[in-house]
């Protein structure tokens, strides 16, 4: 009898441990940060105003590597926004179909490199970040746990108005990022996929 005991407890306690550690795991996932000048600041809203200096910054998150064998397309789709109103219309449950920023051939062309030299601002396009291996230009690999990637997204000048502007100099106070990562790839913003960012500077 007592041996049934212990064995119903040890499988209770069993399942609580799986259960948080699978919780865990999905907070772990889902961090997104602002890093500037060696101070990283935790995005754990959905929706935040970050207040920067008018310096270069960076984006740092959590995702799966992009496997284009196996069809596995892990990205952090990044858009900016002067237009608030277009911004607002960016929300979870909508598939990407529907939104001009996030839609399939929307992604913004890196450079010869295959990287992005500059945040662009466009209602009608994103940056399409992902990390396949040490080869990868788009986003820089800061650690490794299991099959999670750490990865950072710089942002050293913009481009708006047929111009490109260092951080130190542009001429904006205000603008927004939408980041979404489409963790289990259904082509649908679905709860704790997007964040949305005011930046104040």
């Amino acid at each position: 009898m007592k041996l049934l005991k212990f064995l119903a407890i040890l499988l209770v306690f069993t399942t609580q441990a799986c259960k948080s550690v699978k919780t865990n795991k999905d907070n772990f996932k889902t961090k997104l940060s602002v890093f500037q000048n060696e101070s990283e600041i935790p995005i754990k809203t959905a929706s935040k105003t970050v207040n920067l200096n008018k310096a270069p910054f960076s984006l740092r998150f959590y995702n799966k590597a992009y496997n284009l064998e196996n069809n596995l397309l892990y990205a952090a789709r990044i858009a900016a926004f002067r237009d608030k109103s277009e911004f607002d219309k960016v929300k979870i449950g909508i598939a990407t179909q529907y939104l001009p920023c996030f839609a399939s051939g929307s992604g913004i062309a890196a450079n010869r490199s295959g990287s992005y030299e500059h945040l662009y601002f466009m209602n009608d396009g994103h940056h399409y970040t992902m990390y396949k291996d040490s080869t990868s230009k788009r986003l820089k690999l800061l650690s490794e746990s299991d099959s999670l990637l750490h990865l950072e997204f710089e942002i050293n000048s913009l481009v708006y108005d047929d111009k490109t502007m260092s951080m130190e100099n542009t001429d904006l106070s205000q603008f927004y990022l939408a980041v979404f990562i489409d963790k289990n790839l259904n082509g649908i913003i679905d709860k704790g996929e997007l964040n949305k960012l005011t930046i104040n500077m």
